[in-house]
């Protein structure tokens, strides 16, 4: 408990980011994935990861994301579910972080996911036309597993506008913005970021990637260094 208050009194200061990351490359648990995933060889660019990522502008310093990494379904016992599958950062679309092309992409939207139904499905969310392209869409999940999807006809008009604007390819939509299409508000070239990733396992004796994450954003927003947030005021 003491270490866990003293890295919160830490955080109210001058300096703490830029040492904290002198510290976890001390203990070899910091890179930056901007440059790793450019090597060949880098063995951390294609590891599972297990942390916290901070994504920074190269040259102001100002903040797009904290996010956080890891396992944390539990089971009956309270211990890590080791068969629960992480989300790894590249494998999101709320945003995207997209290896292909070397882009970021950040602030999708309910715009967002509307344009994505009308260049990768020719379907108008807000219309829901043409109504043959978006019954055939229910009706092949439907037709693919009855037990889990209702018969387009069973479905309500509200429903389907939710349920077109959460079922998004994630390989589709990369396909999609290697092709140029823009689908986030705000878009990044992975060489004019720094990515920040501080490799932290869900059993640390100090603290959890989502206590880590908290502790971060909360630091930038305050503004006490030369790093400014600008990135979303909602969890992620």
């Amino acid at each position: 408990m003491k270490k866990i208050n003293q890295f919160i009194m830490d955080s109210l200061n001058k300096g703490f980011y830029t040492n904290l990351i002198d510290t976890f490359k001390e203990e070899d648990r910091y890179y930056d994935f901007a440059i790793e995933s450019k090597k060949k060889d880098s063995s951390v660019a294609i590891s599972e990861f297990t942390g916290v990522q901070a994504i920074r502008d190269k040259k102001t310093n100002e903040i797009y994301e904290v996010s956080s990494h890891g396992n944390f379904s539990r089971d009956k016992n309270k211990e890590i579910n080791k068969d629960f599958k992480k989300w790894q950062p590249d494998q999101r679309w709320t945003f995207m972080m997209n290896m292909d092309s070397r882009i970021i992409g950040l602030g999708w939207s309910p715009k967002s996911a509307e344009l994505y139904n009308k260049v990768a499905r020719n379907i108008n969310v807000r219309n829901l036309s043409p109504k043959k392209k978006v019954d055939d869409h229910f009706l092949k999940m439907y037709e693919r597993n009855s037990s889990k999807y209702k018969h387009p006809d069973d479905i309500s008009d509200d429903d389907k506008r939710k349920k077109l604007k959460a079922n998004i390819s994630k390989e589709k939509l990369k396909q999609l913005m290697n092709d140029g299409h823009i689908f986030y508000p705000k878009t990044f070239k992975f060489d004019d970021l720094i990515i920040d990733r501080f490799c932290i396992q869900e059993n640390d004796p100090i603290y959890t990637p989502v206590f880590f994450k908290e502790v971060l954003k909360n630091y930038f927003k305050n503004n006490i260094d030369i790093f400014k947030w600008v990135g979303p005021n909602e969890v992620n």
